[in-house]
């Protein structure tokens, strides 16, 4: 999922190319945040919440910030922020 991975590497730090990788969905059609999949903020910070359970004994950026649900719907919210309001792109 092209919103997951560009989530993902936002969280990692890369916000510029967290940009750069929407950009490049947006430019194919392809959703870049939840509610263009379909999904509330609240339900998709749930299944982010949710994956590491989904691959037990994976570890991934998720487990390693240990975010509350709280806090992925904070540093959802920024990633939202970060990836719309692009001249000439909406969301």
């Amino acid at each position: 999922m092209g919103v997951g991975a560009a989530f993902a590497t936002y969280l990692r730090g890369g916000h510029g190319t967290a940009r750069l990788m929407a950009d490049v969905l947006r430019r194919r059609g392809l959703p870049v945040v939840a509610r263009e999949l379909g999904f509330s903020d609240e339900e998709f910070v749930g299944a982010v919440g949710f994956a590491p359970e989904t691959r037990p004994g994976r570890y991934t950026i998720l487990e390693h910030l240990a975010l509350s649900p709280s806090d992925i719907g904070t540093a959802y919210a920024a990633y939202v922020t970060a990836v719309a309001g692009r001249p000439g792109r909406p969301v």
